[in-house]
């Protein structure tokens, strides 16, 4: 989800000037969060392939803090709607799986 989202943000179309919630993540350009969030998709790969626990638990908790942040920024902008609450639905799977893993280590 990461990856894809990351790839979106890369394209040269104008994201953030078309949706409030995005509107409020321009404090950074659009290329840069894609390529942040294609970083990080492809590290939690990485560490999902390699089987290492701590890198699994590591890459979970990241995942949570993107997925919250986002879902946190698109309830605040835009409170009806849909991609709010699945950033949120994310979040939730990768805090989880941070559980699961072991938590803060």
């Amino acid at each position: 989800m990461k990856i894809v989202l990351g790839s979106q943000l890369i394209l040269p179309l104008e994201t953030f000037g078309n949706s409030p919630a995005f509107r409020d993540l321009s404090f950074w350009p659009e290329w840069l969060w894609g390529a942040l969030l294609v970083l990080f998709g492809f590290g939690h790969m990485v560490a999902l392939r390699n089987g290492h626990r701590p890198w699994r638990r590591w890459a979970s908790g990241v995942g949570f803090l993107i997925w919250f942040s986002l879902g946190v920024t698109f309830l605040h902008a835009t409170p009806n709607s849909l991609g709010a609450w699945v950033f949120l639905l994310a979040a939730l799977g990768q805090a989880w799986a941070f559980v699961r893993l072991g938590g803060p280590a």
